[in-house]
């Protein structure tokens, strides 16, 4: 299944992570280790695009549950947010996009969460 996803991902010439993080300090931090942040062409906040990667940042499971699947290429999500689990919105993405890799994010004493994660279908615990 990843296979076929390297092979679009490849092909594509822009990439979108969708951060879904009800942190927004870590998710700047996470946002700035993968882009350069730079404005945004439309003007829209919570959006940061380098040349061949955009992130859009996703506070809650609502804000992401309302994004257009069809742009998504990875979800980066915490295991644990305000309104709901990253287990959740992990079952959500199985649901509409079998193809979309999701990544789970906790704490370093969450391991059991990082198995937990794995068996459920996350392409990894960090």
């Amino acid at each position: 299944m990843h296979m076929n996803l390297y092979q679009s991902l490849k092909t594509k010439t822009r990439r979108t992570i969708m951060i879904v993080e009800s942190d927004n300090a870590l998710a700047q931090r996470l946002v700035a280790s993968l882009v350069t942040i730079a404005d945004s062409s439309d003007g829209e906040p919570n959006r940061f695009q380098s040349a061949n990667l955009e992130c859009q940042v996703f506070a809650s499971q609502r804000e992401f549950f309302e994004s257009d699947p069809a742009i998504w290429d990875v979800v980066v999500c915490a295991s644990q947010l305000g309104d709901s689990s990253g287990f959740d919105i992990l079952s959500f993405v199985q649901g509409l996009r079998p193809d979309v890799p999701v990544i789970l994010t906790g704490l370093p004493d969450e391991a059991g969460a990082a198995v937990e994660a794995i068996k459920a279908g996350a392409a990894d615990y960090l």
